[in-house]
């Protein structure tokens, strides 16, 4: 699976309007980044991925590639630092 894949499932489960996201599209003004929505996203990558993610560099992303970019290294690696 991909990162971009891995998008995709995030639209299913949280229902992301990933037709409109860039990896260049500020997080906050592309969707409702809160606190519930990291730690969906954390666990998201858990679940689907079996990957973790470091939550400080998750919380610290500040575009949609940039998170992208954790799931790849994650994927890559088979876990995020």
């Amino acid at each position: 699976m991909t990162s971009h894949e891995f998008l995709s499932i995030l639209q299913t489960d949280y229902g992301w309007e990933t037709e409109s996201i860039t990896d260049e599209s500020r997080i906050e003004e592309a969707i409702q980044w809160d606190s519930m929505e990291i730690l969906g996203f954390i666990s998201a990558a858990d679940r689907h991925l079996a990957i973790s993610v470091d939550a400080e560099k998750v919380v610290a992303a500040t575009t949609i590639g940039e998170l992208l970019v954790l799931v790849a290294d994650g994927i890559t690696k088979g876990h995020a630092a």
